[in-house]
């Protein structure tokens, strides 16, 4: 497996400001051929929205599987409205987190 390491050079970061927190935290898991399948969604607010330069909430889904050839996929919904960002949280939900998924530990 090739390693790769990447320099990051003037990232832009505020240096001071408001700290993002975590909403929510949805996991599940689902067992297949002896392996363990996993989606984690998890809904925070940046409270960076007044900067202009992030969004004011994000919804990420996180879906590992390491039989497939890229075991990890994400998908990432952005929005400055927490009633948009529940909305696409919840039909994220319903799209990734089906029958056959149980709520992990």
């Amino acid at each position: 497996m090739e390693k790769r390491v990447f320099e990051v050079k003037n990232a832009v970061c505020p240096p001071h400001g408001p700290r993002s927190h975590d909403s929510s935290l949805t996991a599940a898991r689902s067992p297949a051929k002896g392996q363990t399948l996993v989606r984690k969604l998890l809904l925070w607010k940046t409270n960076k929205e007044e900067a202009g330069d992030f969004p004011g909430c994000v919804a990420c889904i996180t879906d590992f599987s390491p039989n497939r050839k890229t075991p990890l996929e994400r998908d990432i919904r952005i929005s400055n409205s927490r009633e948009q960002i529940d909305q696409l949280a919840a039909a994220m939900k319903a799209e990734y987190i089906v029958k056959g998924w149980a709520p992990a530990p």
